[in-house]
């Protein structure tokens, strides 16, 4: 929690902060994902105007997620960075748009990790794949297809034609 009451009292025109993420996974579809590589989180709060302040953030860190198609473990970079206006009182979005979540604001504090959650969130990738031309996974003995064919017979023939096979019987 960064306390932020003298910039929005106007005592302070702008100070910089770095803090420490203490988030340490997050969970995603179900699933725990680690982050890793964390860099510290850069804040830029500025006022603007009475009670109003300007949160300009920056992040970096590295998560692994499963390819899309074989389940493999892939390495991906999460950059975020952005600014957000906030003002006291009802704490909505400045920009007028008052369905903004801005949860990350608990009176005349910051909570850095809920910032950063939000962010890292939108940053996944919704597809993630080891290489573009993944072969992905046999779907009857699950074997790995990128490492080598399984010999598996996976042709699955069409419903809507399975008449015309009789005909050349």
């Amino acid at each position: 929690m960064i306390n932020i009451s003298d910039i929005l009292d106007g005592k302070i025109k702008e100070k910089n902060f770095e803090e420490a993420l203490s988030l340490d996974a997050i969970e995603l579809h179900g699933n725990v994902v680690e982050l890793k590589d964390k860099s510290m989180v850069s804040l830029k709060v500025s006022n603007n105007g009475q009670g109003r302040a300007n949160v300009g953030f920056e992040f970096n860190c590295t998560i692994t997620l499963p390819c899309d198609r074989c389940l493999q473990p892939v390495s991906n970079d999460i950059n975020v960075s952005g600014e957000v206006s906030v003002r006291t009182g009802d704490c909505k979005i400045v920009d007028g748009t008052e369905d903004e979540d801005s949860d990350f604001l608990e009176g005349y504090s910051i909570n850095v990790d809920e910032l950063i959650l939000s962010e890292i969130s939108m940053a996944i990738p919704v597809k993630v794949l080891c290489k573009e031309d993944c072969k992905g996974i046999c779907s009857i003995c699950g074997s790995n297809l990128n490492e080598g064919e399984c010999g598996c017979d996976r042709f699955v023939p069409n419903a809507a034609f399975a008449g015309l096979s009789d005909l050349f019987k």
